[in-house]
């Protein structure tokens, strides 16, 4: 997911007892980067939910490479899916074969050319649509998107293989259904350091404020899997725990349980390295809301088929009498022999990226 930052300190963040500006640092006889290892703990201690658990600063200058001072940290998320634990948190050098500049050109051409939602009509009164993932225009593409499914009352939104992604574009998308003046979600986060001056924990009510879209007032069944995570649970808890079970059943599986946001800082003005450490917090708000991080959320109405067609007939028939009778039988052949992956979690990204306004996780 990504969140919206101030611009990152183009040397040292003003953290700790001293400020170093990168010159004149001295190195010691282990050939170690003392300044990347300075940088990448005041990091750590400015915008880390773990700050509390970094080592003080006598202690991180002895961790022979930042990799090992980030690994220090007990950073990491469970999933039920596929039992596993991850490391959240990195550090990962700069790739030589792919400078800023060009990377900067490929990410603009690639989020210019990839659709991230699709729909599709089942009914002459319910409409699929599918959203694969977050990037900074998917929620424009919903917007364009509500004034064709204007018509439709019923809406099956699939987010059955969605990842996550960027976190603007999720909550933008949860205001396109919710009314003005839902609280949706309840975040922890660190403070913003070049803003206010402070490195302390922020407490935040996140409420709708648009009103007036076409999606709103609409009766949804959101298809959630195991591969349901991050951004995509964001959507799915706002709708559900937001317009209540009447307006809105979750169908499927328990998804993926990933209530933590991530930073992704890459340094390629000074190292060219990618630091990435967990820096939010997010919880459900609404009638029968519970905190799903690593256990995931939990469907009303529980599917264990891994087709699509499975998913979208079960929730069909809560929206709809006769539902499967009404679906042309092309149609669902189609979603009969389309697979729902299930992942053991989020592929991370290795490409290195240049500096974010908008740092992801």
């Amino acid at each position: 997911m990504y969140h919206s930052l101030a611009r990152w300190c183009l040397l040292l963040l003003p953290v700790g007892t001293a400020l170093f500006l990168g010159c004149g640092y001295p190195a010691d006889s282990g050939d170690r980067d003392l300044i990347e290892i300075e940088r990448v703990w005041q990091y750590l201690k400015v915008y880390s939910l773990y700050s509390s658990q970094v080592p003080d600063h006598e202690e991180a200058l002895t961790y022979n490479d930042p990799s090992n001072l980030v690994a220090a940290i007990p950073d990491t998320l469970y999933s039920h899916v596929g039992d596993t634990t991850f490391t959240v948190a990195s550090y990962l050098p700069y790739c030589p074969d792919l400078g800023p500049t060009a990377c900067a050109g490929c990410l603009r051409k690639k989020r210019g050319t990839s659709a991230t939602v699709f729909a599709q009509q089942l009914t002459d009164n319910t409409v699929l649509v599918r959203i694969d993932s977050f990037n900074t225009e998917t929620d424009a593409e919903l917007r364009e998107l509500g004034v064709l499914a204007e018509p439709f009352p019923n809406v099956i939104l699939d987010l059955s293989e969605n990842p996550g992604g960027s976190l603007e574009s999720c909550t933008a998308a949860v205001e396109l259904f919710l009314p003005a003046g839902i609280p949706f979600d309840s975040v922890v986060r660190r403070d913003d350091v070049q803003e206010t001056g402070d490195t302390g924990f922020v407490r935040e009510i996140w409420s709708s404020t648009r009103t007036g879209d076409a999606w709103e007032g609409k009766k949804i069944a959101v298809l959630i899997h195991q591969g349901t995570a991050s951004a995509a649970e964001i959507l799915a808890a706002s709708l559900r725990y937001g317009l209540g079970d009447t307006a809105v059943m979750l169908v499927g599986m328990p998804s993926y349980g990933k209530s933590i946001g991530q930073y992704r800082f890459c340094l390629w003005r000074s190292s060219g390295a990618e630091l990435v450490l967990t820096g939010f917090r997010f919880f459900p708000l609404g009638d029968g809301a519970r905190d799903y991080h690593e256990r995931g959320i939990v469907p009303d109405d529980s599917v264990s088929s891994n087709t699509r067609w499975g998913l979208v007939a079960a929730a069909g028939a809560w929206l709809e009498p006769g539902f499967e009778g009404l679906v042309p039988q092309a149609i669902q052949d189609s979603l009969s022999v389309d697979t729902i992956l299930v992942p053991l979690r989020k592929p991370r990204c290795y490409t290195q990226l240049p500096d974010w306004e908008t740092p992801p996780f």
